[in-house]
């Protein structure tokens, strides 16, 4: 036996009056309606686990598009693998610090001389392009900006700045060595410098690989530690060779680091904040 069911037709009409004329007979019910629609989208998610708050605002995904950096790192990996494989001296010369009287060619050939500056043109090509890579990725926000690379003023700058600030060493030391006839030492200078930055840039490959896809603080702590690291050996093997030469003191050397390498990076740095400020 069925039950009758009573109809409350006062609430019938109005509901039907609220979606029929929602502007003219009753405003005010429908911004209620709404009020409590925005209240109910809000509230907690009671699962079977837990009870978490559910967010229906629709958040844009930053577009990141790390293609370009990954193509050319895919094409240092290349050669340095070709190198690494049919020259394996040559990568090994860079892990060997010595710098006795040795120059970029394994072997006493003259057929070798023109891939060994081929190599070696390719190596400061690779360092350059690294440092620029890790300093973009560091130190700033690289959301934006991956796609159309060629054309980010952070990137062009800290290219230009490598370049230029090797350039710059390069030049100093032979022309001190020119100046006061210890040209040997600087070529030597020269050989630990290169050498050293090679191997760097080597070293950071893998590196700025791990920090296109993993946001950790770590690799960029790390990626910092091996420049300070080869950065003081560098310095540390300048006082050596410097005290090897006779009338040059303490304060000469520490006045030809100043010159050579730390009035140069404070003037880049100061020009990053004037230029990006």
């Amino acid at each position: 036996m069925a039950l009758p069911q009573k109809i409350n037709t006062d609430s019938v009409n109005r509901v039907g009056t609220i979606f029929l004329f929602p502007n003219k007979s009753n405003k005010a019910s429908s911004d209620s309606l709404r009020k409590t629609a925005a209240q109910d989208s809000i509230k907690p998610l009671k699962t079977f686990l837990h009870v978490s708050p559910t967010d229906y605002r629709i958040k844009e995904i930053p577009k990141n598009n790390p293609d370009s950096i990954i193509y050319i790192l895919l094409v240092f990996i290349f050669f340095i693998s070709l190198i690494w494989y049919y020259l394996p001296e040559r990568i090994s010369s860079l892990v060997n610090l010595t710098f006795k009287s040795r120059d970029f060619r394994p072997r006493e050939n003259t057929d070798a001389e023109t891939p060994g500056m081929i190599i070696l043109l390719f190596l400061i090509l690779n360092y350059s392009f690294a440092i620029a890579f890790f300093l973009f990725l560091s130190t700033t926000k690289a959301d934006a900006g991956l796609s159309s690379l060629w054309l980010n003023k952070y990137f062009l700058f800290y290219l230009i700045g490598v370049v230029g600030f090797y350039i710059y060493r390069l030049v100093v030391i032979y022309s001190t060595g020119f100046i006061f006839n210890t040209l040997e030492t600087a070529l030597k200078q020269l050989k630990l410098y290169v050498s050293v930055d090679n191997l760097t840039g080597i070293l950071l490959i893998p590196l700025i690989f791990l920090m296109l896809f993993l946001e950790k603080e770590i690799l960029i702590y790390s990626g910092f530690l091996i420049l300070i690291f080869f950065q003081i050996y560098k310095w540390l093997q300048t006082f050596s060779f410097g005290k090897s030469i006779q009338g040059f003191s303490m304060l000469h050397l520490f006045m030809y680091l100043c010159t050579l390498e730390i009035v140069p990076l404070i003037v880049l740095v100061k020009l990053y904040f004037i230029v990006f400020d």
